[in-house]
């Protein structure tokens, strides 16, 4: 797996800056690279990639409360399982503040997202250990970091450091649209090849 320095040793010579000492700093490309890895991942989110999906299985709903933190990194919450096999249901938040006002204490049969925490419609009654599928945003890329999503995206995400060297040189002003229509089609492409199926042989006889 690539790490990010190397993305950026590539890159220089596309920029004509391979050569120390450099006019753009390893620091400064390091930041358009977490710049661009952040469109990238919103982009992805938007179009419910599993690329940024992830599991949560250490967080606990404790007896007599009502929510929890939501898992580090999430943006949104796809499905909340209960006892491995209990699927608790997403309702609007203001369905879920109204339920608590006047549910006795039970098991938790529906949730909301409520800014950095995860609300259910009742108290609970037990400790519940909960399954937390959910959408997870860009981290903070370091050098040293192994580039994200398996290197699926390297190639655009280099393109898009390199983009972003060129608004600084040249002041251009089209550059997140251009980033961000470079991303839509590159995810829009994975999308295709990852959510397609093999047609199964079928025998008429």
């Amino acid at each position: 797996m690539a790490k990010l320095s190397d993305i950026i040793t590539e890159l220089r010579y596309d920029i004509r800056d391979s050569v120390a000492t450099y006019e753009h700093s390893d620091a400064e490309l390091v930041n358009y690279a977490n710049r661009a890895y952040r469109l990238l991942a919103k982009t992805l989110i938007r179009l419910h990639s599993d690329w940024i999906h992830a599991t949560d299985t250490s967080t606990q709903l404790g007896t007599g409360d009502t929510s929890v933190a939501v898992p580090t990194g999430c943006i949104k919450v796809r499905s909340i399982w209960r006892n491995t096999n209990i699927e608790i249901e997403d309702r609007s938040l203001d369905d879920i503040m109204y339920d608590q006002k006047f549910n006795t204490a039970g098991p938790p049969d529906y949730y909301a997202m409520a800014g950095a925490t995860i609300e259910f419609n009742r108290e609970a009654d037990d400790d519940y250990d909960l399954i937390i599928h959910y959408d997870k945003g860009a981290t903070t890329l370091a050098a040293n970091t192994d580039m994200p999503y398996a290197d699926a995206f390297d190639d655009v995400i280099r393109e898009a450091i390199v983009i972003f060297v060129k608004r600084r040189d040249e002041n251009s002003l089209t550059v997140d649209a251009s980033i961000a229509a470079m991303f839509e089609q590159a995810a829009m492409e994975e999308a295709i090849i990852r959510t397609t199926l093999k047609r199964r042989t079928r025998l008429d006889f």
